[in-house]
């Protein structure tokens, strides 16, 4: 009777295995920032090694810091090694950080995997003008190995022009 329930637990284990197997690929953004723009924001994921059957991705969930969720089943269409989408009108995102959890299905052996990824909408900023130590320092010039004391009263100022 004990041999027969544990070759039953065996079979059933070794079929949760089966349906719950893991499809052996590694998911990354290819940048983890990406710079606001006044049209759409692209979004791409990197697959390795290469899928040649696989033909999406899906965001299945993007949440921002306070773990709102920005938005939900999001297609990435690919190549098998990179997939992409831009994000326009309401899906666009604002300047932040988010997380989205990717994930990737085999069609044929129903294997999936999934990665949770850190994405940095950043918006770009120019360099209006800049003084440090009461010096108006012009484009191209460097600071290097400079030490700001407070007590000295030493000063850096910045004036950025957002794009």
């Amino acid at each position: 009777m004990t041999l027969r329930v544990a070759s039953c637990s065996a079979v059933l284990l070794l079929l949760a295995l089966s349906v719950d197997a893991a499809y052996n690929v590694n998911m990354k953004l290819a940048s983890s920032r990406v710079a606001l723009t006044s049209d759409a924001l692209e979004v791409a994921v990197v697959v390795t090694p290469k899928q040649p059957k696989l033909k999406q991705l899906t965001v299945e969930t993007l949440v921002d810091t306070s773990g709102t969720a920005v938005l939900s089943g999001l297609t990435l269409k690919g190549d098998g090694s990179r997939f992409v989408t831009k994000l326009t009108g309401d899906n666009k995102l604002q300047a932040g950080m988010y997380k989205l959890k990717v994930s990737a299905v085999d069609e044929e052996s129903k294997e999936s995997a999934y990665e949770v990824l850190q994405l940095k909408v950043t918006t770009p900023v120019e360099v209006a003008s800049a003084k440090a130590n009461g010096k108006t320092l012009k484009l191209g010039d460097k600071l290097s190995g400079q030490n700001y004391n407070a007590a000295a009263e030493d000063t850096l100022k910045m004036e950025v022009k957002l794009q």
